[in-house]
């Protein structure tokens, strides 16, 4: 068949994402490249999977390329990866079963079609190649994958398999407790040509080296299978990793040793502790391991002390250390990035805290916290930057209290034994529930102490506390988001209802004077009516902003929700709004923006458009009154890693809006308030370019000023089509003025900024 190949941007990187010249309507990709857990060797290249996330290395040139949705691959979330030296691509299966071919040359060939069948699960446990096929263990059987056709061969539905290896002509496949086989020129879609090779014998990997089959065994040791299927215990010893090259080696290995078969099937073993999550090695002799946090680490043997020594530098990618951004804030040119969240479904994220500035990350390290800290060091909740103080920093978790950090490490924890901060279960030092830190115009630094007496406290700047007790919001358990208007008021959202709480938005007026509490007052609302007299439920409240007009937006579970006059929030008679957007199909008849989309973060950019981030719609950006949509990203019209979005950020000096997905950040270049004046060639795109036949959605024109006058012409110049930007955009939908569609040619998009002052131009070009 011919092959639809991607052709990869050949990234020349030396352990860090250079930064180009960012444009309009530009995105870059923020993978994690920090946690490295596997790695394999293929041919010139190791590559190694870090964090979901993938790049390789070539030890001659030392030239690193790093691989993201940006650049060629289709999906995020890889699970597997295994070479196929047949075919010269590395095999790459990602968590919702998408496949793709990389081969050696950075092309791309995407195989769908498992991520898109009818499995009821598509859990991916395994990955192994034999020749030129790819079999997949899943909890539902073993696929079949033609690699050098790229296409699904079959399914065997013989159980929950871990894991599945080629040898003697035969399949074979852990299940459950047992090890079973089929026979490769049986047919094995009959499940009873499917036999038992041995039980109470199951194991997560397999790999055939030399004349027998090795199992890496699920409760520990390692197993050496014959072709007679008789079994036995090479080693009792617990492994983390098992691979082989076939013939030359066989690498396995525990934290505390590595073990080496070599061609003879002679075992040498090296007493050493390590932090190895996978041992690879070269024809050169290089060993290669996975070291977690600490990068893909090159070895070598040292035979006088009889241990891998470490041979060179470490790859460790300029890159967050996890693909966790459930809540992130700009801090001038700063941004801030906590990992965690306080979720009700038992995930814990490891402690994070990132800071990205001066095209950098840094990764606050773990410095052993949770020990210094007698305390969970999970799920961090939010992050705040001293106003006084920008190497100084706090952040909140879902259970361990309030951390204190110094130029990036580790100082002091607060909970129930040094503050006034409490335990949601009495005396617990684990349940200090803590969450939306902010600074006041005062510089004290505000937390929300959940699910006790008193949500809300304050930290002075010399270290002491104030508590701001209200009934209204007492005991409540997920209040998690705050803002600080321009007012000075505080607004904080409230996510979940339970039987002692209820789930809307708070806001508290200090009248302009922390410590006098005579002169507050506050107004708690689960829900009020619309412009309309509609009663509306403010749902899973989930976040709050303030626009350059002042007025507050916040969204819920049912969508966003407008304050248009922030001070009648406390009147009996208040009522919200929601925007309506005309349907424009020659009724009088309008719909409310984004009603029954559930809405996790708002923000507000230079421009003073509205970026609404879905639960899992992706991102929608409207034009400053919320009326026009701008733009629709998810992750089939752009570089999204997933359409559920977390956490939204902006920097106003540089119009970057930075989106926290489940899969990981990326950054849009939305443009600052310069770029609405100003207009240049280089700064126009189009999308699709070409337009290609059997398309018929609408072609978007971006990175234009707002305002700008748009006409769309032929060659010899005649106007098929003419408008205004909004918010920076254009989209025509490939129709002329008589509502035709125009015909094949290249046509030319000329755009002026509205005084006329300046204009530029951009080709489209139409195949038909």
């Amino acid at each position: 068949m011919t092959r639809r190949r991607l052709l990869l941007l050949s990234l020349q990187l030396f352990l860090t994402v250079l930064p180009l010249s960012a444009r309009l309507g530009d995105w870059t990709v923020y993978p994690a490249y920090k946690e490295a857990t596997r790695n394999v060797v293929a041919g010139e290249w190791i590559y190694s999977l870090s964090s979901t996330n993938l790049f390789r290395y070539h030890p001659e040139t030392e030239e690193v390329q790093l691989f993201s949705r940006q650049n060629g691959l289709s999906d995020s979330g890889i699970s597997q990866i295994a070479y196929c030296r047949a075919e010269g691509c590395l095999v790459i299966v990602y968590t919702n079963a998408n496949i793709d071919f990389l081969y050696d040359d950075g092309s791309v060939v995407n195989l769908p079609g498992l991520m898109n069948s009818q499995l009821t699960d598509k859990q991916v446990n395994n990955l192994a190649v034999e020749g030129s096929r790819a079999y997949i263990a899943m909890t539902q059987g073993v696929e079949v994958v033609n690699v050098a056709d790229a296409t699904l061969e079959n399914f065997y539905a013989v159980g929950n398999v871990r894991s599945t290896a080629i040898y003697a002509d035969r399949l074979y496949a852990s299940v459950a407790d047992s090890l079973v086989y089929g026979e490769l020129q049986a047919n094995l879609l009959d499940r009873s040509n499917w036999h038992t090779a041995a039980t109470n014998l199951a194991g997560t990997n397999m790999v055939v080296f030399r004349n027998f089959l090795y199992l890496q065994g699920w409760g520990g040791g390692l197993f050496r299978i014959g072709r007679d299927n008789q079994w036995v215990l090479v080693n009792a010893q617990f492994l983390y990793y098992l691979n082989t090259d076939g013939s030359s080696y066989l690498l396995c290995g525990n934290a505390s040793r590595v073990m080496q078969f070599d061609a003879s099937e002679r075992l040498t073993e090296w007493i050493q502790d390590n932090d190895f999550n996978e041992v690879t090695r070269t024809s050169g002799g290089t060993y290669w391991a996975s070291r977690g946090l600490n990068g893909l680490q090159p070895y070598a043997l040292d035979a006088a002390a009889d241990t891998l020594a470490v041979h060179g530098s470490a790859l460790s990618p300029d890159s967050p250390v996890h693909d966790y951004c459930y809540y992130m804030t700009y801090v001038g040119d700063t941004l801030l990035v906590a990992g965690g969240s306080l979720n009700y479904v038992g995930i814990d994220y490891e402690g994070t805290v990132m800071r990205y500035a001066g095209g950098s990350w840094y990764n606050f390290p773990d410095d052993d916290i949770a020990r210094r800290a007698n305390t969970n060091y999970l799920n961090i909740t939010s992050v705040a930057q001293d106003p006084a103080d920008v190497a100084h920093h706090f952040a909140t978790a879902a259970g361990g209290g309030l951390f204190e950090y110094r130029d990036g490490r580790y100082v002091k924890c607060y909970n129930l034994d040094n503050s006034p901060l409490c335990a949601m279960v009495a005396g617990s030092r684990y349940h200090v529930r803590t969450d939306g830190l902010n600074y006041d115009p005062w510089g004290n630094l505000w937390i929300i102490n959940n699910q006790v007496d008193t949500v809300l406290r304050a930290m002075r700047p010399d270290g002491s506390w104030k508590e701001f007790y209200d009934e209204s919001i007492a005991m409540f358990p997920t209040c998690e988001r705050t803002l600080f208007d321009s007012s000075g008021r505080l607004w904080v959202t409230s996510r979940r209802e339970t039987a002692y709480s209820d789930d809307g938005l708070y806001c508290l007026d200090l009248n302009g004077t922390f410590e006098n509490r005579d002169d507050d007052r506050s107004r708690f609302r689960a829900s009020a009516t619309n412009e309309d007299g509609t009663a509306c439920e403010f749902t899973g409240t989930s976040s709050v902003v303030e626009d350059k007009s002042g007025r507050i937006w916040f969204g819920t579970a049912t969508g966003p929700y407008l304050i248009e006059q922030p001070d009648e929030w406390f009147a009996d008679d208040f009522t919200v709004t929601q925007v309506k957007v005309p349907r424009n199909d020659g009724t009088n008849y309008a719909d409310y923006l984004l009603s029954g989309v559930a809405i996790n973060a708002i923000a507000v950019d230079a421009l003073d458009r509205k970026w609404f981030g879905t639960a899992e719609d992706g991102v929608f950006v409207t034009s400053p009154d919320g009326v026009t949509t701008v733009h629709h990203f998810t992750t089939e019209n752009s570089p999204l890693p997933s359409n559920v979005v977390y956490s939204l950020a902006v920097n106003e000096s540089t119009g970057v809006v930075m989106i926290g997905t489940d899969r990981g950040i990326v950054a849009y270049e939305a443009g600052t308030a310069a770029d609405a004046v100003s207009i240049s060639g280089d700064q126009i795109r189009v999308y699709p370019n070409p337009v290609r036949p059997g398309y018929y959605g609408r072609i978007t024109v971006s990175g234009l000023p707002e305002s700008a006058d748009i006409k769309i012409t032929r060659t010899g110049g005649q106007v098929v089509a003419a408008g205004t930007a909004v918010g920076g955009v254009f989209t025509w939908d490939g129709r002329d003025r008589a509502g035709r569609r125009v015909p094949s040619g290249v046509y030319f998009v000329m755009a002026s900024t509205a005084d006329g002052k300046e204009g530029a131009a951009a080709k489209i070009t139409i195949v038909r």
